[in-house]
């Protein structure tokens, strides 16, 4: 900077004052310094506006440089944000998708075990039935009552009644078997219960079979002895004031000789007199209601006799073979 411009306007007072000029020069002076001063102050306030600017500018670059400091970490934490961001809702898609496959999983497991339950429901609810109907049609009959139920478990107490079913068909198929009905020990149960069926009938039938048996021996051993002997007035009964217990304990013992005599197995053909019809006519029906009871069975089942007549026919008699 030059001299006049570092005076102040003090020294160019002094210097117009003690330096004599002429008004016209020293009018052109006075201007002349008096605009170098103006322009000095101009200047010097221009320099410091531009100091003051310079300044602030230097405090804006810094803050603009802090800013970008600043927003670059900003960038950064957003980016590492936004990264940490998408792992995360990419974790959260996956266990989501997870989450959705194992609900579908135990929504069907869950169904699955609803139709198991409702099935063993169903079968729960049939076995009760089941079981209702055991107890009064096969435990009831074989003498299974509800106090005797309940000191058995189930299990065991299937298998009782099953051992007591099959003993009573094994008992059931020796007794047709010991009385000559045929397929006894073959046929199934059903054929074999309408075999025992006629069990009642057959057992009287083979009782009079006997019986005729041992009379018909008895008499012909009597008229062999004795051959004028009225067969007719022996068999009509004993004379009047006669000692019955008398006449049998004579013939006690020899009776058992008689009866080695007959063959049990052969049935020995009824034949009723004429003058006995009416007798046993009235003798069948008694018989038949004390032998057969109402609802029994089937009233026209074949019997001993009815079957052994209707093989003479043609038809075949139960009794034709052993079981």
């Amino acid at each position: 900077m030059s001299v006049e411009s570092t005076m102040d306007s003090t020294s160019l007072g002094r210097l117009i004052r003690f330096r004599p000029f002429p008004d016209s020069l020293l009018s052109m002076e006075h201007q002349a310094l008096h605009y170098e001063l103006n322009k000095n102050i101009s200047l010097q306030r221009a320099s410091s506006s531009l100091a003051t600017a310079s300044s602030e500018l230097e405090n804006l670059r810094s803050s603009y440089k802090d800013l970008e400091t600043k927003l670059s970490e900003a960038d950064q934490k957003r980016e590492s944000a936004e990264k940490q961001l998408a792992e995360k809702n990419s974790e959260f898609l996956k266990k989501e998708g997870e989450f959705a496959m194992k609900r579908k999983n135990d929504n069907e497991t869950i169904q699955k075990l609803q139709k198991e339950v409702n099935g063993l429901r169903k079968y729960m609810d049939t076995a009760e039935k089941a079981w209702d109907i055991l107890n009064a049609d096969v435990f009831e009959p074989l003498g299974y009552d509800e106090d005797r139920r309940n000191q058995f478990l189930r299990d065991d107490l299937l298998r009782l009644a099953g051992d007591d079913c099959k003993d009573l068909i094994s008992a059931g198929r020796k007794i047709c078997h010991n009385l000559n009905i045929k397929e006894s020990r073959t046929c199934n149960v059903r054929e074999l219960i309408k075999r025992m069926d006629l069990l009642p009938e057959l057992v009287v039938d083979l009782q009079a079979s006997s019986a005729r048996g041992a009379a018909q021996m008895s008499l012909a051993m009597c008229l062999a002895r004795s051959p004028g002997m009225d067969i007719d007035l022996a068999t009509t009964g004993v004379p009047p004031n006669t000692d019955v217990d008398a006449l049998l304990d004579a013939c006690s013992g020899y009776d058992t000789r008689i009866a080695r005599r007959i063959r049990h197995d052969e049935f020995f053909e009824k034949v009723v007199l004429p003058a006995d019809e009416t007798l046993e006519a009235e003798h069948a029906k008694e018989r038949a209601a004390e032998t057969r009871p109402t609802g029994s069975g089937d009233e026209d089942q074949m019997t001993w006799t009815s079957s052994k007549d209707k093989s003479k026919d043609g038809a075949t008699s139960p009794t034709a073979s052993r079981g």
